[in-house]
C-alpha cells in the first residue's frame, strides 16, 4: 500500500470505480494492501503496444496518452488519460499482449495492481469477475475498431463517438447473426468469437465461404449498396460484435473519408474471389483425440498424425493442456470452466 496514502482513503479510491465498487469490505481491504505505487517522469512510457498484460493501473494524478503504431509510422493518439482513470485493465483481463503504448504527457503517478492479485480476487469472490468484465466491456470498442482498417486514423474524439454510438450485439453458438436475402440494417465489427459465411444457392444446398474472426468487418456490402444481403452468417461459438446504423457509419466516413476507401479496397478483395468462380477456403475443423483406456496413446502418435494432417489438409496444430498453459498462462487449461478462462482461448483462436 503506498507510504502516504491512508487504508481508509485508498478503500474510497477503489470504491469510487465501477470495476470495485460492489466489492466485500473484506476484499476492499485485501486489495487495497496489495497496491503497489509508480511515479512515471513526463514522457516516460508506461507500457508499450506488444508487452505482456501483467499489471493495469489507476492514474492518481497526471496525464497520459494511449498511443497506437499505425503503417504511416506515426503513433495514433487513441485517447487521454487523467485522475481517476485506468490503464491497462483489458489486456490483465484477458491476458493479451497490450494493444497500444501508454507514456506520461506530464509527471503522473499511478495505483498499480497486478494480474495475478486480480486473478485471485476472482478466484474467491467469482461475482467480482462479473462486474470487473462489465464495467471494463464498455471500453471494448474504440479499443478494438481503431486496429481495423476502415476506422484506421480516427482521432480521440472520433473513438470517444464510436464508444457512445456502437451497440453490443450478443450470439450463442449456432445463433445466426443474418439471412442471405434479408434487408441491411447494420454494419458490425467482430469483438470475439468466430462466425461462418454461408451461401445457398438454387438447390436449396449451403456452402460455407468464410470464416470470420475477431477485429473482422460483417456485412458492410449490404449497407453500402443498399441490396439485400448475399449471405447467411451465424456463429460458430459464442461471440460478440460491435454494430453501427447506416447512418452512423455515414456520419463517419463524413468525418474520416478515408475509412471508405479502407472499406472499398475490403471490399475489392472479397468480390475478386467470387468473380472468378473461386471462394477462400477457410474451414476449421477440430478433431478431439480420446484413448479407449488408461494406456493412452502411443509415444509420438499425436505428433504423426499432426504431420499427416498438415500435409493433407494444411496448417494443423495439437492444442494439448501444455500450450494453452504456455500460450495463456499456467492453470488455463485446467480452469476452462471458468468463464474467464474461456473467454481467453477464444481470442487466441
Amino acid at each position: 500500500m503506498p507510504a502516504d496514502w491512508g487504508l481508509l482513503a485508498l478503500i474510497d479510491l477503489l470504491t469510487s470505480l465501477s470495476v470495485f465498487c460492489d466489492l466485500h469490505e473484506s476484499d476492499l481491504h485485501w486489495l487495497a494492501s496489495e497496491v503497489e505505487e509508480v511515479a512515471l517522469p513526463a514522457r516516460a512510457v508506461l507500457f508499450r503496444q506488444g508487452d505482456p498484460g501483467d499489471a493495469f493501473y489507476i492514474v492518481r494524478s497526471g496525464t497520459l496518452q494511449v498511443l497506437l503504431a499505425s503503417s504511416a509510422g506515426v503513433p495514433q493518439v487513441l485517447a487521454t488519460i487523467e485522475a481517476g482513470d485506468l490503464v491497462g485493465e483489458i489486456a490483465v483481463l484477458y491476458q493479451r499482449p497490450r494493444t497500444s503504448t501508454v507514456s506520461a504527457v506530464t509527471a503522473s503517478t499511478l495505483f498499480k495492481i497486478r494480474a495475478s492479485t486480480l486473478d485471485r480476487l476472482f478466484a474467491t469472490n467469482p461475482s467480482a469477475y462479473t462486474q470487473f468484465l462489465e464495467a471494463t466491456s464498455r471500453r471494448l470498442p474504440s479499443s478494438y475498431l481503431a486496429s481495423v482498417p476502415i476506422f484506421a486514423g480516427l482521432d480521440a474524439d472520433a473513438l470517444r463517438e464510436l464508444d457512445l454510438e456502437s451497440s453490443w450485439v450478443r450470439l450463442a453458438g449456432g445463433q445466426t447473426l443474418f439471412r442471405q436475402g434479408d434487408a441491411p440494417d447494420y454494419l458490425y465489427v467482430v469483438v470475439r468469437g468466430r462466425l461462418e459465411v454461408l451461401v445457398e444457392h438454387d438447390a436449396g444446398q449451403q456452402e460455407m465461404i468464410d470464416q470470420l474472426g475477431h477485429g473482422t468487418c460483417v456485412g458492410e456490402m449490404a449497407i453500402l449498396t443498399g441490396e439485400p444481403r448475399t449471405a447467411t452468417v451465424r456463429a460458430i461459438r459464442d461471440s460478440e460484435l460491435v454494430r453501427f446504423s447506416k447512418a452512423e457509419l455515414c456520419r463517419l466516413i463524413e468525418l474520416h473519408p478515408r475509412g471508405a476507401f479502407e472499406m472499398m479496397r475490403i471490399l475489392a478483395g472479397r468480390i475478386r474471389p467470387s468473380s472468378s468462380g473461386h471462394h477462400r477456403s477457410a474451414r476449421v475443423s477440430t478433431i478431439a483425440i480420446i484413448p479407449l483406456d488408461q494406456g493412452g496413446l502411443p509415444p509420438g502418435w499425436i505428433k504423426r498424425l499432426v504431420e499427416t494432417l498438415s500435409g493433407i489438409a494444411g496448417p494443423s496444430l495439437h492444442v494439448s493442456r501444455q500450450r494453452i498453459d504456455a500460450e495463456l498462462g499456467g492453470g488455463t487449461a485446467s480452469a476452462l470452466k471458468d468463464d474467464l478462462s474461456r473467454v481467453r482461448v477464444e481470442l487466441a483462436a
